[in-house]
């Protein structure tokens, strides 16, 4: 099985035909420091992604009930691989990963715990982060290729 190791970056939300807010201007995934927050309805689209990889907590804002996901770190970053200053280890100039340590798609590493990645091919693809993702066409996130393992 394959995994590709994908990196988020946020964008401005896109109309969509299939959007259940057509008229909001809010994306549905916001990026708030080092973690993830959405609507309730958001959480139960990402809830099978969601369950082994972060802690769901309240996050009031304004007039809304919001959710963030404090994603959880792990230490899976291929030392032997990887190209990086060891003394600063958040300089990461070429990143790899260990995916036997990698149990769910969704994750932070030790080495910069303020960057968020999603990997794909570790399980059921149905329950994977960027699969359900797409597949609801939800909005606020761009995923860009990292590298794939063969």
């Amino acid at each position: 099985m394959m995994e590709a190791f994908w990196e988020r970056e946020i964008l401005h939300k896109k109309p969509s035909s299939k959007s259940k807010q057509k008229n909001s201007p809010d994306p549905d995934i916001w990026r708030i420091t080092s973690a993830f927050a959405f609507e309730e309805r958001v959480a139960e689209i990402l809830k099978p992604a969601l369950l082994e990889s972060s802690e769901l907590l309240p996050l009031p804002m304004d007039e809304r009930a919001l959710l963030i996901a404090n994603i959880y770190l792990v230490d899976c970053l291929d030392k032997e691989v990887a190209i990086y200053n060891p003394e600063f280890t958040f300089l990461i100039e070429k990143y790899a990963f260990d995916a036997k340590c990698l149990t769910h798609s969704l994750f932070k590493i030790l080495q910069i715990y303020t960057e968020i990645f999603v990997a794909e091919g570790l399980g059921n693809p149905e329950s994977e982060f960027k699969y359900l993702v797409e597949k609801n066409e939800l909005t606020g996130l761009r995923f860009e290729k990292m590298r794939s393992s063969q």
